[in-house]
């Protein structure tokens, strides 16, 4: 019911495609023990997503899941994502080269650390030694 009711009545009649923003590992106790911490998370993907547009704004629809597929705790965000955007005058404009995921990957990753360590959960030394790895896990 709640598919079918986004799919009629939230988004708009253009492309959209799935999009996930996974956490590593190391990273995801902070968010078991405190859920007010997934506001990092929705903020750090929609400011990644933003950091590669220009021109108009995206439509993205974002969820949290905490569950992976072994019951796992894995919190991570699901999303639909328009494939363009609307421009100042209320048009889609379709985008016209995909996103470079490697970027959106880099970028969400540096604004979660960044957050964690804003808030003094994770040492910079930590976040830096995270992010220097080949596979983050992000």
């Amino acid at each position: 019911m709640f598919a079918e009711h986004v799919h009629e009545r939230v988004l708009a009649p253009v492309d959209h495609r799935h999009i996930v923003f996974s956490l590593p590992k190391r990273l995801r106790a902070f968010f078991r023990y405190d859920r007010s911490l997934h506001g990092i998370l929705f903020t750090a993907a929609w400011q990644t997503i933003c950091s590669q547009i220009e021109g108009g704004n995206p439509g993205l629809i974002l969820v949290v899941q905490t569950a992976g597929e072994s019951l796992n705790h894995n919190p991570h965000l699901h999303g639909i994502l328009s494939d363009g955007i609307w421009g100042p005058d209320g048009t889609f404009i379709p985008f016209v080269t995909p996103l470079d995921t490697s970027l959106l990957v880099n970028n969400f990753a540096a604004r979660v650390t960044d957050a964690l360590v804003a808030r003094e959960l994770l040492h910079p030394v930590h976040a830096e030694a995270l992010l220097a790895q080949v596979h983050t896990g992000f």
